[in-house]
């Protein structure tokens, strides 16, 4: 089924590049820096018990038994909760860029504003449509808690 959605006379209609919005905002930028670090920090923690392992390895294989199996719970964990932590950032920006995006769309007078990902939910905009960047800066000065 394919829907038209027709712009009505005298209403105001634009789309955003949501990849682009996404990936441009500073606050995903933040959160990804916090990811990172605790990544590396992590992998530090997960390398010192590795090098741990194998002096153990041939000085005393029962304590090397108990430490390797400690160090594949940490692997598991510190990967799990990695991942969980990633999905709750990107829940967070998304949350952070609706507020604003409406937001915007309210102050500026919109009446409509589509995302486009680039899945074939908008399949053709005129690019005068497209207040991606303008979205962008807007989104970044509010996040920044600058004046728009």
């Amino acid at each position: 089924m394919i829907w038209l959605l027709l712009q009505p006379r005298g209403k105001q209609v634009g789309y955003v590049k949501l990849n682009l919005l996404y990936n441009g905002f500073v606050y995903k930028e933040e959160l990804e820096k916090q990811l990172e670090r605790l990544q590396r920090q992590r992998t530090a923690r997960l390398d010192s018990l590795k090098l741990g392992l194998e002096g153990l390895q041939r000085s005393d294989p029962s304590t090397f038994r108990e430490q390797r199996e400690y160090f594949y719970r940490m692997q598991e964990q510190f990967g799990q909760e990695q991942q969980a932590l990633a999905q709750e950032y990107d829940r967070k920006i998304w949350k952070q860029l609706n507020q604003y995006v409406s937001d915007y769309g309210k102050a500026e007078g919109y009446d409509l504003l589509l995302g486009a990902d680039g899945n074939g939910t908008l399949m053709y905009a005129d690019e005068g449509l497209d207040i991606t960047e303008t979205l962008k800066s807007y989104v970044n000065q509010r996040y920044k808690g600058q004046p728009r």
